[in-house]
């Protein structure tokens, strides 16, 4: 009995996956790129914020994506059918949680970003405005733990936000 219900829900789940992949159905972020792009350059974003280096990494954990996804060769500008470019608005923190009035236990520190995908030429194919992201890190007595547990904080949220830009240019069109 217990084998046989097994047997059951195996096919039903090679079913449903056969039937998913007839029907078109994907998943989210599986899409193409809009209008035939298959070479892209990411520029290194401009950065408003005080936070140093950060635009090599937001361009970096882009790039990773991109090339990940397989959808699309990241090139140079010269050699590319669209060009990707970005400014980092704003870098903050906030307190989530307080130990007392004046000692924070965590903080989230958040990103908002502007995108714009264009044809080398020019021509805007895809933009987003107020892009945002964000990430929760422990805060310690110690000021250099404390550092390195926000760069690992900011590490995750680009990574994040590479994976959102990603979905959301592939899920547009």
């Amino acid at each position: 009995m217990k084998y046989t219900i097994h047997i059951a829900a195996l096919l039903l789940s090679a079913a449903v996956a056969l039937a998913a992949a007839g029907c078109g159905y994907r998943f989210s972020g599986e899409g193409e790129f809009p209008y035939g792009v298959k070479k892209i350059a990411v520029e290194v974003f401009k950065n408003r914020s005080a936070e140093a280096g950060l635009e090599n990494t937001v361009a970096s954990s882009l790039i990773y994506e991109l090339t990940r996804s397989g959808q699309v060769t990241v090139t140079e500008v010269e050699a590319a059918d669209a060009v990707i470019r970005g400014t980092i608005q704003q870098v903050a923190d906030r307190s989530v949680s307080r130990s007392e009035l004046l000692t924070a236990e965590e903080r989230r520190v958040f990103i908002r970003v502007d995108l714009r995908l264009s044809r080398t030429g020019g021509k805007t194919l895809w933009s987003a405005e107020g892009l945002q992201e964000d990430e929760a890190f422990t805060v310690s007595e110690d000021r250099s733990v404390t550092e390195a547990n926000r760069r690992k904080a900011l590490d995750q949220l680009t990574r994040r936000l590479a994976e959102k830009i990603y979905q959301r240019i592939t899920t547009n069109f």
